[in-house]
């Protein structure tokens, strides 16, 4: 994969060479987070001073292993039946559709979302009229007062810091039933165009509140994750916008300059509950936990340390929502060498 990479050098390269090259890195970049792990736990297992301190050492590593079968045995999921297991994946609940998820690709796919059961069993595709996916990266939705609900769409991937604009694309969603056809289209999209206060990032994590619906955004690799927002007063269809800085983050900071280290501590999803009381944020290591105070806004909340949460790690780890219900969250990877996408269930204890 390394020559692979290494022998195309073309920084604007596009169409069919693009993509491929695009998941060459996801693949590469999987593979390096992986082997840093293990430098890590072996690092740690060098560390023991005395053959008593090994075996605390292989206790806790068996109970952890022990819990994450327990988590993810809930609900561990067949091969998504669509076209999500061959491309990259993203999901969040839904509020119309119970006990479903929605899904999406990003960049190389097309202007879609998919309905999946929560087992990954493929249901639904709905195209989105007239949205572009230049690279979709993460989803949100929002309960209306009219009893609706409001699915976002965020096209602000920039692996090389290249785009001097993003969108943000919005549509109520669809309710399924069994008269439902496979293949649908969302007719009224709505779309934002909007740039960083500061410049081009790359961005993955996508947070909406669910009272107010302002929009915040965490960009992807820097050391100090950097904190964005676009008040809902500003999200106008057709409009344009600016995400204005907040604060820089404190947390998933990588723990040295090693490249694999620095790779496992980007930024790759978050998701807000259902009460809004809630923040799940994830890199491809950890998921950060935040329960907020009353009155608290995101921005503050993300400014405490958080907790963290089980996770099973996956290859290239991206997708995290919460059930609709509150009671747990999913992950999901964007790919898997070894056979299909899993989708994990982790319910709160």
């Amino acid at each position: 994969l390394k020559r692979q990479l290494a022998s195309k050098t073309d920084p604007v390269n596009t169409g069919t060479d693009a993509i491929k090259l695009q998941k060459l890195q996801k693949q590469y970049d999987s593979l390096t987070i992986k082997m840093a792990v293990l430098q890590t736990e072996l690092s740690n297992c060098k560390k023991a001073s005395s053959a008593a301190d090994a075996e605390i050492i292989k206790a806790n590593t068996n109970k952890s292993k022990a819990d994450a079968q327990v988590i993810t045995s809930n609900r561990r999921a067949d091969s998504l039946q669509n076209k999500l297991s061959t491309f990259e994946v993203d999901l969040m609940n839904c509020r119309k559709n119970a006990g479903s998820l929605w899904a999406h690709n990003d960049s190389g796919d097309e202007n879609r979302i998919f309905l999946i059961d929560s087992y990954g069993k493929g249901k639904r595709e709905f195209k989105l009229q007239g949205a572009e996916n230049r690279d979709w990266e993460d989803m949100g939705i929002v309960g209306e007062t009219d009893g609706s609900a409001t699915i976002y769409l965020a096209d602000f991937g920039d692996n090389n810091a290249n785009y001097s604009t993003y969108a943000l694309y919005w549509c109520k969603e669809p309710i399924v039933d069994a008269n439902t056809p496979i293949s649908n289209t969302i007719s009224q999209v709505s779309k934002l165009t909007f740039t960083l206060s500061d410049g081009a990032r790359d961005m993955e994590c996508l947070l909406v509140d669910q009272k107010t619906k302002d929009i915040f955004i965490i960009s992807k690799r820097e050391t100090s994750k950097r904190l964005y927002k676009i008040a809902a007063s500003s999200v106008v269809a057709g409009g344009t916008a600016k995400a204005e800085f907040v604060r820089e983050l404190d947390f998933s900071k990588p723990l040295s300059t090693d490249s694999r280290l620095v790779t496992a501590a980007y930024i790759t999803g978050g998701s807000i509950s259902p009460d809004n009381s809630e923040i799940l944020v994830k890199n491809y290591l950890e998921i950060y936990y935040w329960k907020r105070k009353t009155g608290e806004s995101i921005s503050d909340a993300l400014s405490r340390t958080p907790k963290t949460v089980p996770y099973k790690m996956e290859p290239q780890g991206e997708g995290i929502a919460f059930a609709s219900d509150g009671n747990g969250y999913y992950t999901i990877s964007e790919l898997d060498a070894s056979g299909p996408v899993r989708l994990y269930f982790y319910k709160k204890k």
